[in-house]
């Protein structure tokens, strides 16, 4: 890691979320980082509070920071998010090129994010993306894009992406030929077909979802057996029922600390936001 300030904790960070050395759900303890790292404690959490604010890391009280583990359908969120951020950069550096623009930066950092060797893959594909905003000339987009939380699709996805090169081509081709429609077309066709990849993916490489108190989901889990009903003035309402004074309730197992990547069945982690 080059420097020592929380921007190259934070870049590093996101980083190894594309490379593997990093994993969605994988908890960040403040001295396993300041040992890493070599950094001090305040460098560590000024950096894990803007991956916070960026929807990268959960931080919750008592528990530390832990990086976001995305629910089926806030991935789904995500992507149909990006979908027509990605078609607007597309269509935007098709029309410059329409224009007179050149587009041999774009299909020079394309071919260089091809080639690239896997731990130069996510720098790679910063560049492929800076450029393909650059030539589109909207400084929104530039702004939007690396907010979409695309590092944890990238790892949460990774077995389940569709290969990447071939669409890109086809991005890569429209945008010089000065196409927008196409060039529009084939980049939220890619997304499309990531989207329609997701309920095959098991449950297992996803976040459960939460239950919100007075809500009980399809599926969910009946009321426990120590319960009982009685009524009210209004709808009947469940108490638990007295124990027995032998009974004891079983402690709590101990809060486990994720050193590693967790256990997501294979889906463990998308290799990049749309390759």
């Amino acid at each position: 890691m080059s420097g020592t300030g929380p921007e190259a904790l934070v870049r590093d960070i996101l980083q190894g979320l594309g490379e593997g050395r990093y994993a969605p759900g994988q908890r960040l303890a403040e001295p396993d980082l300041m040992a890493r790292y070599g950094v001090g404690r305040s460098t560590v959490r000024e950096a894990l509070g803007r991956l916070a604010a960026s929807g990268v890391v959960e931080q919750r009280p008592f528990r530390g920071a832990q990086i976001r583990l995305l629910t089926r359908r806030a991935a789904r969120d995500v992507l149909r998010v990006i979908e027509p951020l990605l078609g607007l950069a597309a269509r935007q550096a098709a029309e410059a090129v329409a224009e007179g623009a050149d587009p041999a930066a774009l299909v020079e950092a394309a071919a260089a994010y091809d080639g690239a060797a896997q731990a130069e893959r996510a720098r790679a594909r910063g560049r492929y993306y800076r450029a393909l905003t650059a030539l589109g000339g909207n400084a929104e987009l530039d702004r939007l894009l690396p907010l979409m939380q695309v590092h944890l699709i990238r790892a949460q996805l990774r077995e389940a992406r569709p290969l990447g090169t071939a669409a890109r081509a086809a991005v890569i081709g429209a945008i010089a030929a000065g196409d927008p429609d196409r060039a529009e077309a084939s980049a939220r066709g890619h997304v499309r077909a990531l989207l329609a990849a997701l309920p095959d993916v098991p449950d297992a490489a996803f976040a459960p979802v939460p239950v919100t108190p007075g809500h009980q989901p399809a599926g969910s889990f009946a009321p426990p057996p120590h319960a009982s009903t009685i009524q009210g003035s209004g709808a009947a309402h469940r108490v638990p029922a007295p124990r027995a004074p032998d009974e004891h309730r079983a402690p709590s197992g101990a809060d486990h600390h994720l050193s590693g990547a967790p256990g997501i069945g294979g889906q463990d982690a998308v290799d990049r936001l749309i390759q």
